[in-house]
């Protein structure tokens, strides 16, 4: 059986173990070691629909929903809690690596360059999204894009030809240029070109993570 992405992630970190209770995981959906789930579950859980039947929150699933990850704390350098979620999760080439929202230009060179094995990336830093990783995507919040990296860095590039001209996101996302912009002729066919070619795209799963890139 294929790891789960929970695990994965766990064998790269220290290991912690937060019980040792034996029973079927209500999150990777097979035997393990770890803590009663109804012990660990708290009223902000929202996830019920995920959960497969059994007993118990494994170790390597728990550690991917810790909201005081002393191992995630340790390889940030951090001194606060660590929360699992609010960060953007991949495993390259059988390293763990891990990003904050301001580093969008290392979460951009991975997709174009790399091919992660795991490839989670978060924004609202709100929702638990590593247990729901699926193998052979990237992730996006709660959506699947399939990895399409040459087409990506193409639409960052002329996305960001059009934020050049002085547009903003949110006039390239819907599509709606709003204000008086004094382009030259050579600005206005430029602008033009790059908004007929990436039209096709607008409300895509690709345009969408494209566009989260645009100010790198």
């Amino acid at each position: 059986m294929k790891k789960h992405p929970c695990e994965v992630i766990y064998e790269l970190s220290d290991r912690p173990v937060y019980g040792q209770e034996k029973g079927i995981c209500k999150i990777l959906g097979k035997e393990s070691l770890g803590v009663p789930f109804e012990k660990w579950v708290g009223e902000n859980f929202t996830d019920w629909d995920k959960l497969k039947p059994g007993t118990i929150i494994s170790n390597a699933a728990l550690f991917c929903f810790d909201d005081t990850n002393d191992c995630l704390r340790r390889k940030l350098g951090r001194t606060e809690r660590t929360r699992f979620r609010n960060y953007s999760h991949f495993v390259v080439n059988g390293e763990w690596k891990v990003f904050t929202k301001s580093q969008k230009k290392e979460i951009f060179e991975i997709l174009v360059k790399e091919t992660p094995m795991i490839a989670v990336v978060s924004d609202s830093g709100q929702k638990h999204l590593l247990f729901r990783y699926r193998y052979g995507f990237w992730q996006f919040e709660l959506e699947f894009i399939r990895p399409n990296p040459e087409k990506l860095k193409w639409l960052v590039e002329k996305m960001k030809g059009i934020v050049a001209l002085g547009f903003s996101k949110t006039d390239i996302e819907y599509g709606r240029y709003s204000g008086e912009k004094r382009l030259t002729k050579d600005e206005t066919e430029m602008f033009q070109t790059n908004e007929t070619l990436i039209k096709p795209y607008r409300g895509s799963k690709l345009f969408q993570i494209a566009l989260w890139f645009v100010y790198i």
